[in-house]
């Protein structure tokens, strides 16, 4: 891995890091919305007895209503939304990633 691309891994896991501690859960998803990563807290939350049954799958089919989709098509956040998932009302923000300011078609996190 060339050294700009293990930097950037490593900024990204530590971002991780910090997220798992200030937030009930958070994933990442494709362009596909696909969910391509997700914390052990967003799989306790949607049902899972591991993260790896969500890996692959499309986010709407744990999240119906995921509007991850539209944040990945359009490349706009969604800063602060309310959200109802199951019994639990859950304030949610939907980020497009960027890559150096521009917009990076591959990734869309949720926390």
């Amino acid at each position: 891995m060339p050294n700009g691309q293990a930097e950037q891994f490593a900024t990204a896991r530590d971002l991780f890091a910090m997220l798992d501690e200030v937030v009930d859960g958070f994933s990442l998803v494709g362009t596909d919305a696909r969910i391509v990563w997700l914390n052990d807290k967003q799989a306790e939350l949607m049902g899972l007895a591991s993260v790896e049954d969500a890996i692959g799958v499309e986010i709407e089919r744990f999240i119906p209503h995921s509007r991850m989709r539209e944040v990945v098509e359009t490349g706009r956040s969604t800063p602060i939304d309310i959200m109802q998932y199951g019994d639990r009302t859950l304030m949610v923000s939907r980020l497009p990633l960027r890559n150096k300011g521009r917009r990076s078609s591959e990734r869309s996190l949720s926390l």
